[in-house]
């Protein structure tokens, strides 16, 4: 240990035995209550793995960091706190004395790391620094890891203390045709279930069934990039035949450039043909759509959740049936195609001038339907149905990635958000699901949405502080995994739930209800005492995992 760490050394576990035995509050339900009664002592780690050491008295000139750090009502090991206001039940559990922890020291050091194809931005570096955490380039010592590619290296090497924002197989959703296909499939199972999604083809692949299917119904169609994005190449139809070779000065400039290095023919460019909702509902004669953000923290067993707050976004010209199909501002409502129009109404703080601006956030949208009585309770709920039955369906692809391809899937966590649009008679229709959301913040109302979002999203799936060179030598949790034949006999056999759970069962509860503690503005949708019992249906393949937390949320209901 370098000298660096004797200054003023104390245990961690010194702040957190005065918070053993607090617990639980009383918000937690009675039967809550009887599983932190049943919590026993050897959950916790040992206090000399999760954070090494305090220095409460930092020397002149040595860079500190002040963590704050939230006490685990289960026993669990305190994670960080990333809220600089976090709400009354997370401020109650802060404890009163903030960690410091020397920022250069590689062995206890909080470290978060970008990958270069993640944007930067400014709100999510602010709210790692405020936590007191510092950039690293390192390629193995970082506590979370944030990227918008497939990180395989990492997945390899992730620990149960790391954290990473992506999950594989989850491309699966953000890529147009595929989630087309994966939809498509769902409703050829359940019809009546999964009708939220339009009808789709891939071009050119389906052309033949598509060009069957227009001359029988007729309608208008909007053609898409299945990787494209902020209304880019983007294109409302109405008629044969559909051409696919992209129009305007830069694509034919890309041709051209092409032919002149005499490279080999590109394969055709891939869009999805979807067709278009023209009886969307309207505000003031306006079309808008809603960007919605999810958070899955876990898909074995699974668990969503759904941020309270969200994005409304209009289009800049007043929506009429038989507009004009060219009049993208009219049919579009994409932020970065819309703010260059001369009718793009910036948002405002004032709630009076709110309702005149092109972009919303949902709480002004609640507001709004409250005042014109829409239900809108009604549609949150079919929002949730949406999220969780599409997630379902991708929840075999990434379960069996994650166990090929990830060393730690408990470590691994995602942010999606997702597209979906309101019709005249209140039903919400999926439009697309982006696997990396734009942070960024170009207003007010940006600003208001996107630091809280971040802020509750790191606080809930929060790294634990821990020491690198110390944490192969012994294991996280006692409690093995028992085979999957056992873990059925446990959850079938007669009783009382706890009465006949292993160790690590009740582990999973505890870790599922520690990590429900600290949601702040996200919403548990799945699982829920409501949701467990309507969606069970839909899995291909039953888990124990899922079976575990839908007897629990029984269990807590009843």
């Amino acid at each position: 240990m370098s000298s660096d760490d004797e200054i003023e050394l104390g245990l961690v576990a010194s702040r957190l035995e005065p918070y053993r035995g607090q617990w639980p509050h009383g918000s937690y339900s009675p039967f809550v209550n009887t599983l932190l009664r049943r919590c026993p002592h050897k959950y916790s780690l040992d206090a000399e793995f999760f954070a090494s050491r305090i220095c409460t008295k930092p020397g002149d000139g040595i860079p500190y960091a002040a963590v704050r750090l939230v006490a685990s009502p289960f026993g669990l090991p305190s994670t960080v706190l990333f809220n600089l206001h976090p709400p009354s039940d997370l401020a109650d559990r802060v404890l009163d004395k903030s960690l410091t922890l020397l920022k250069h020291n590689r062995n206890t050091g909080l470290f978060y790391k970008i990958t270069g194809t993640a944007f930067a931005t400014k709100n999510l570096i602010d709210v790692f620094t405020n936590a007191g955490f510092q950039h690293t380039f390192d390629e193995q010592q970082w506590n979370l890891l944030w990227t918008r590619a497939n990180p395989f290296n990492e997945w390899r090497i992730v620990n149960q203390y790391q954290r990473i924002n992506r999950f594989p197989g989850t491309e699966e959703l953000s890529i147009k045709n595929r989630l087309a296909r994966l939809i498509c499939t769902m409703q050829h199972a359940f019809p009546a279930e999964f009708n939220f999604f339009p009808i789709t083809f891939t071009l050119p692949l389906h052309m033949e069934l598509f060009e069957r299917y227009f001359k029988q119904e007729g309608g208008v169609f909007i053609l898409k990039p299945i990787r494209g994005s902020e209304g880019r190449g983007i294109r409302l139809i109405n008629t044969l035949p559909v051409t696919l070779t992209p129009t305007g000065l830069a694509a034919k400039a890309k041709q051209l450039l092409h032919r002149l290095r005499r490279l080999p023919p590109q394969p055709p460019r891939l869009y999805i043909c979807q067709r278009y909702l023209d009886t969307p509902l309207l505000i003031d004669g306006y079309k808008f759509d809603l960007r919605i953000y999810v958070a899955t923290t876990s898909f074995d067993p699974l668990r969503i959740y759904l941020f309270e707050e969200g994005l409304v976004r209009f289009a800049t010209m007043p929506y009429t049936p038989d507009g004009g199909l060219d009049s993208l501002r009219m049919h579009l409502t994409n932020t970065s195609l819309n703010a260059g129009s001369g009718q793009y109404r910036a948002p405002s703080q004032d709630e009076e001038e709110s309702f005149a601006a092109s972009k919303w956030s949902l709480g002004t949208l609640r507001r709004y339907c409250v005042q014109h009585g829409i239900d809108w309770a009604s549609i949150w709920q079919k929002i949730a149905d949406i999220v969780i039955k599409t997630t379902i369906a991708v929840e075999p692809i990434v379960v069996q990635q994650l166990d090929s391809v990830c060393n730690c899937p408990g470590s691994c966590f995602e942010l999606s958000g997702w597209d979906v649009m309101i019709d005249q008679n209140l039903d919400v229709w999926l439009l697309e699901i982006n696997r990396q959301p734009s942070l960024e913040s170009y207003s007010e109302v940006d600003i208001k949405v996107k630091y809280s979002l971040v802020e509750d999203l790191l606080t809930l799936v929060s790294p634990i502080p821990y020491h690198r060179s110390a944490h192969i030598a012994s294991p996280p949790v006692s409690g093995e995994e028992e085979s999957t034949e056992r873990q059925w006999e446990r959850l079938k056999a007669p009783g009382p739930l706890l009465d006949r759970l292993s160790d690590y069962q009740k582990l999973v509860l505890i870790k599922s209800e520690d990590e429900l503690s600290r949601c702040g503005h996200f919403q548990r949708i799945y699982p829920s005492p409501l949701s467990t019992p309507l969606y069970a249906h839909y899995f291909t393949t039953a888990r124990p995992h899922n079976t575990l937390l839908a007897q629990w949320e029984a269990c807590k209901q009843s």
